[in-house]
């Protein structure tokens, strides 16, 4: 059997311990490494396929409620928008807004003067006023970008060469064919752009050790990044879904390989064809020091007591997902009219019964609120959906 999920698993209560379980259920009833079998979740999005090994604590700290409570100096939102996705986003807004404002209102009173003047007035805010200073980097500028002070533009795919991989491993290059949009480069080429100013700064004020942190960031295109990062992996440590075979994988080999791309990783190269893996763990053995499967403990917590609380003092109980009709939180469909003006709101689905009950029909504007927070939707009568629930994307 093979076994998939999503949204509701990895969005939900305590969903490592929930992921763990189905993972533990797989690995008892012998459904991987067959065919027909597997585990994966079914994000319809591209993966991320190779990363510098994790540098911070585990677990990792919770960096929203570390903003809430004052803590940081800096805040950098890349491809997110989290005013309107984290949990418990309106305090976290507030606190972001608050603390932004301070910065902005300090940089009004040197405005027109140096770019040194500025730099002064921003240390001094976060330093001294609890400020944040805020940057946001994506396509377009998102409800976060109302804190931002800086605003670099990201470049989209077509705009920009992309190896992207998605759930079954399948590596592709998806070629540029037209120019970004005014100043907008590809993430990576962002991210280069800040290291190396940041060498350059750390090494005028005497600190070799901090920039020897940001040096090799000499990308000049995306396949420098490509060839420093996932090809490279075999030389350096980087966590990789291409593992110690990444460097037969160049663009031009995935240019030939076309659409079918390639699954990683690859096994070897026959000419100028790169041979992948089908299949994994088809000899039982697993990527653990032993090639032993781990089972984890994955007792059921309950619901977090906020959540619990809730459950208790309102009807209906909400499930939250997406629609095939629009993508994710509609960053580019919103610019597009056949989805704006079809959904030209959040839809809430409802059983009948309740409908009737609560006197509302299709097309109606209802208010959803608990304790934490409050949202407008249009109606959707849904006979699939259970009495007592509701779905809203």
């Amino acid at each position: 059997t093979m076994h998939a999920y999503e949204k509701g698993i990895i969005w939900g209560n305590d969903n490592y311990r929930a992921q763990s379980s189905i993972v533990n259920l797989v690995l008892a009833t012998r459904n991987v490494g067959r065919r027909g079998t597997g585990v994966v979740r079914m994000g319809g999005h591209q993966e991320g396929y190779a990363r510098p090994p994790y540098p911070g604590s585990r677990p990792a700290i919770y960096v929203d409620r570390e903003i809430i409570a004052g803590k940081g100096k800096t805040m950098t939102y890349w491809g997110v928008n989290t005013f309107q996705t984290t949990c418990n986003a309106e305090q976290y807004k507030t606190a972001v807004l608050r603390r932004s404002n301070r910065v902005k209102e300090a940089l009004a009173k040197v405005r027109g003067k140096s770019v040194a003047a500025m730099i002064d007035a921003v240390w001094q805010a976060i330093t001294r006023e609890n400020g944040l200073f805020v940057t946001c980097i994506d396509l377009y500028p998102t409800k976060t970008a109302q804190a931002a002070h800086l605003l670099l533009p990201a470049a989209h795919p077509g705009e920009m060469n992309l190896t992207s991989m998605n759930g079954e491993r399948r590596m592709r290059l998806s070629e540029r064919f037209m120019d970004p949009p005014g100043s907008a480069k590809p993430d990576c080429l962002i991210a280069a752009a800040i290291a190396q100013k940041l060498e350059r700064l750390y090494r005028q004020a005497g600190k070799a050790d901090m920039a020897q942190r940001f040096a090799g960031f000499d990308w000049k295109t995306e396949e420098d990044a490509f060839n420093d990062g996932f090809r490279s992996a075999h030389l350096k440590e980087i966590h990789s879904q291409g593992g110690a075979t990444g460097h037969l994988v160049t663009y031009e080999r995935l240019r030939k390989a076309g659409n079918n791309g390639v699954q990683l990783p690859v096994k070897e190269l026959k000419g100028d064809t790169m041979i992948g893996t089908e299949m994994l763990y088809l000899d039982g053995k697993f990527d653990t020091r032993d090639g032993r499967a781990i089972f984890q403990p994955s007792e059921w917590n309950g619901l977090l007591p906020q959540v619990e609380s809730q459950k208790k003092k309102y009807r209906f109980w909400i499930n939250n997902g997406r629609a095939n009709q629009v993508w994710q939180s509609l960053y580019h469909d919103r610019y597009v009219p056949f989805r704006s003006e079809r959904y030209p709101m959040a839809m809430v689905e409802i059983n009948p019964d309740d409908a009737k009950e609560l006197k509302v029909e299709s097309g109606d504007i209802v208010e959803i609120y608990n304790d934490y927070g409050s949202a407008f939707a249009m109606v959707h009568v849904e006979p699939d959906i259970k009495r007592d629930q509701v779905f809203m994307m």
